[in-house]
């Protein structure tokens, strides 16, 4: 897809995006480096529109690399946070008719058994971050996410453990507007 990017803060991806395929004679994919300071304000556009690409760029720079999710304070939380929006996202970039990578089964296995772990809610157009485990949905998800991980995602979609994408969307833009998304390091 011309335009789209992967995002890094100054590196290049370990694991190319889904889809992705370098750029040849006959796949002149553009591939543009941008810092993590810019991510929403480049990828979240695409995404918003649907760009699986841009989506799965964003979900790659909040789970490996530092992109922090939008909004609210850059050390309240980050990595739960991080890892909400990145699987979040990860799961709206999906191509359902494919089967889901098994590292993604393996990280929603874990996402749903940790009792540390949060999901997004929506309210009020905002995102509110709550414990997995009072989901009231626990056990379904986790017997769901057992069996496979194409069950484990209809699962947690039917049981609203990520919003509706127009849902989120809407709250990202609004949380987009709160003070500077910023490019940390977790060991500074």
């Amino acid at each position: 897809m011309a335009g789209a990017a992967i995002l890094m803060c100054g590196c290049t991806l370990p694991v190319p995006p889904i889809g992705y395929r370098p750029a040849t004679a006959t796949n002149p994919t553009d591939i543009e480096l941008i810092p993590c300071a810019q991510a929403w304000e480049k990828l979240w556009p695409l995404a918003k529109q649907g760009d699986k690409e841009a989506m799965d760029s964003l979900s790659t720079a909040l789970l490996v690399k530092d992109l922090l999710p939008p909004g609210g304070s850059p050390i309240q939380d980050s990595l739960r946070r991080k890892i909400a929006h990145g699987l979040t996202l990860q799961i709206y970039a999906l191509d359902p008719s494919n089967p889901l990578p098994k590292w993604l089964w393996h990280e929603l296995k874990v996402f749903v058994s940790n009792n540390e772990s949060v999901y997004i809610s929506v309210e009020n157009d905002t995102i509110v971050y709550i414990p997995v485990h009072a989901s009231g949905q626990f056990t379904t998800i986790s017997d769901a996410c057992k069996i496979s991980g194409n069950a484990c995602v209809k699962t947690i979609k039917s049981t609203h453990l990520i919003p509706d994408f127009d849902s989120y969307a809407a709250a990202v833009d609004r949380e987009l507007t709160t003070p500077t998304t910023v490019c940390r390091r977790e060991y500074l």
